[in-house]
């Protein structure tokens, strides 16, 4: 009998250690579900404060956060006009930019077609201004008949930069006859003056001049004909 009384004895005392133990686990338990309900600790809660403060004084310093609401109408007038300007701005440097680069491009010669020199004589086989292809443009071909008579000694040099059209010629061929043409009508004119000169004078040398000055005559009558012709 004593042995039972006191084997019921510990297994009160077990009893009550376990109440004992889950009531302070439960109490536990409590405070962490209270806890929980407001996981912000004091240290927490006051960095939130100060983060928020410096949200707001962030948006304060920044009027573009806050918002067109908080601009008066002033403000977004020239808010409006100064993108309208930056706009404008860039789309004329973009124009310019543009305009550069077509301007910088490299550009393309034109491949000149050569006119081959005709068969035959000038003047006898051939018109010159048919030959040029020039005569469907009689003032380009007059142009080009009327240099300055000081500057026919230059005329193979300096003929295809006065005229980019003598260009097409291989040889030059069409700038020599032209100088023969040009020669020759100043010699005509020259010889002319002279045979004027000397009958004035009282000389008489019509008879000697006279063949070879109708030939030349005759060959400019001809000639001017051709163009009157072509027209």
């Amino acid at each position: 009998m004593p042995n039972t009384a006191s084997k019921n004895t510990t297994k009160a005392k077990a009893a009550t250690s376990k109440k004992t133990v889950s009531g302070s686990s439960s109490k536990r338990q409590a405070k962490q579900q209270a806890v929980g309900k407001n996981p912000l600790r004091p240290s927490q809660v006051q960095n939130t404060y100060s983060d928020e403060q410096s949200l707001i004084s962030a948006h304060q310093k920044d009027p573009v956060q806050r918002g067109v609401r908080t601009l008066s109408p002033n403000a977004e007038q020239e808010a409006e006009a100064a993108r309208v300007k930056a706009m404008e701005e860039e789309l004329e440097r973009l124009r310019a930019q543009v305009k550069s680069q077509v301007n910088n491009a490299p550009q393309e010669k034109k491949k000149v077609c050569m006119i081959p020199k005709p068969p035959g004589e000038y003047g006898k086989d051939y018109q010159l201004i048919v030959a040029m292809g020039l005569e469907s443009n009689k003032p380009k071909y007059t142009c080009i008949l009327k240099q300055p008579p000081e500057k026919k000694i230059y005329v193979l040099l300096k003929a295809r930069k006065i005229e980019p059209y003598l260009k097409r010629f291989n040889g030059d061929w069409a700038t020599a006859d032209i100088m023969k043409q040009a020669l020759h009508s100043f010699r005509f004119s020259s010889r002319r003056q002279d045979t004027n000169n000397s009958d004035d004078n009282g000389e008489d040398g019509e008879d000697e001049e006279e063949p070879e000055n109708s030939d030349e005559e005759e060959e400019n009558v001809e000639y001017q004909s051709e163009c009157d012709e072509e027209d």
